[in-house]
This record gives C-alpha cells, structure tokens and sequence, in this order.
C-alpha cells in the first residue's frame, strides 16, 4: 500500500464542551484518537479486525500545542500520517486538527503495537504481521515532530495532591482507562488549586501538554494526582507538572502540562500553586 495523508471530518460532541463552549484539552486529544481510528480503517483494519487477531495500539507517549481554542459547531478537518516504524512495534503518528486553513491543535503520539493474551488480559509488545505492516506504511512528510514550549523561568513549588478512584464505567476496549482521560485527571487536579486560590477554573486555556504512560489502570483503583509548578513560559503561561500513580505508589503516567488563563494579565503562578 502506498503511504498517505489521510484527511477526514470531524465535529466536536455536545459532551465535549466546556461551559464557555469550547473543547476541554481531553477533548481534543480524542478527536486525535478518532482521526487515527479512521486512518486505522481506512486501510482495512478497524476495530473489530484488531479484536479478532487479538492485537491493537497503545499511546506511550503523546505532545500536544493547542493553537486556540475550538468552538463548539466549528467544522473540524484533520490530516493524520504515520511518521516512521521502529522494530515493527513502536510507531510515530502525527495528527493536525484545523478550521479552514487554520490550525487548531496538533500532536505526535508514539503507539505500541501489542498482542493481547488468548487466556489471560495480558497485553505485551509485538511486532506487527505482515499484513499490518504493509497496511501502515510511513509517509515522510516535512512537517516537524511537535514539542513543548520552552520554560522561561523555572521554578519550584509544593506537590498539591489530589485523591480519587477510578470509575468501572470509565473502562476501553482494553478494559482499562482510556488516554485522554489523564488529561482530564491533570486538569482537574490543576481546577482544584485554581478553585482555593479564588480563580475560576473555567477560564483556564490549555496551551500544550504531554503525557508519558507507564501503565494502565483499572476500575476500582485508588489513585492519586500530584501537581506541582515547575515553571512559567516567554508567554506567562504555568509548566506544571503531574504524576498519576496508585495509592500502593506504582506510577501510571507523567505528564506535563501548560496553561494560561483567558484574562489578559496572568496570574502570580507561584503564589497559586506554591
């Protein structure tokens, strides 16, 4: 199969939206999900092709810029290419979400192809098959892979620790919790210290983020955020960063985040989460 840009329609879902009608950071890296699943089908594997052979991808690690905002309603265009293979196991997929001719959001996700255990939920890297192989071929387009912000100003606060359990209705295909939705948690965790520093957390703009997976997680989990400063940007945007793991202290995930607030002078970052 010759390598290609795939290019798709998407819309934002009505659950997708904040209460200032746009799209959540979470929600915008499912429509990234959604435009490679396409692409996945495109070229003959969709989902249920992957539960019969029982093997599929993974995310281990995925950056993302948020250009602006996106409006609830806005028509969405993505393009999505693989970028490169390594051991016919670990792949580079890149994905541009635009309006018109202006870009929205872009990201470069590292997937993990994965065989699923016939008797038990094992899930281990594999290499892919033939027939896998010949169906995602890299595309060498000239676009760069995408990366965080530089940090103008470091600096250091306190971890604020934020508790939860992980839902059962929160389960994937894979039966454990869906990427995006560490965003969420990080967001979440980042709203709470926004809230009991007097700001609201509905104002927050999400700038660019990153998360590095370790493992994942099941329902039932007792887990836990911790978010802490580490920096502010050229641009006065906060670097924080996250770590999710369990309470029995296995990390789940390590992330990044950078947010700005919608007002025009930001806040002390420091004196909000030191």
């Amino acid at each position: 199969m010759e390598p290609a840009i795939h290019q798709f329609s998407l819309s934002l879902p009505r659950h997708g939206v904040s209460p200032r009608q746009v799209a959540r950071a979470g929600d915008i890296w499912r429509l990234f999900q959604e435009a490679a699943v396409l692409a996945a089908a495109e070229v003959g594997w969709p989902g249920e092709r992957f539960i019969a052979e029982r093997v599929g991808f993974i995310v281990s690690r995925m950056t993302v810029l948020h250009h602006r905002e996106l409006t609830y309603g806005e028509p969405i265009e993505a393009r999505t290419w693989l970028r490169d293979w390594r051991r016919d196991t670990i792949s580079r997929r890149e994905v541009r979400l635009s309006v018109d001719t202006e870009m929205i959001a872009e990201t470069t996700q590292q997937w993990v192809h994965v065989s699923l255990g016939d008797e038990t939920d094992a899930i281990t890297p594999a290499r892919g098959s033939s027939d896998l192989m010949a169906a995602f071929p890299p595309f060498g387009a000239d676009d760069p892979m995408v990366k965080l912000p530089p940090v103008h100003q470091s600096v250091q606060g306190v971890p604020h620790l934020w508790r939860f359990e992980v839902w059962h209705t929160w389960m994937d295909p894979f039966a454990h919790v869906n990427h995006p939705v560490y965003v969420d948690w990080c967001d979440e965790s980042t709203s709470r210290c926004l809230v009991a520093a007097g700001l609201d957390p509905q104002s927050m703009v999400p700038v660019a983020d990153q998360v590095r997976f370790k493992r994942g997680l099941v329902g039932g989990t007792r887990a836990s955020v911790s978010t802490q400063i580490v920096g502010i940007t050229a641009d006065h945007s906060v670097v924080l960063k996250h770590r999710v793991e369990t309470i029995d202290g296995e990390v789940a995930a390590d992330a990044t985040t950078i947010r700005r607030m919608r007002a025009t002078h930001q806040p002390d970052w420091l004196a909000v989460f030191g």
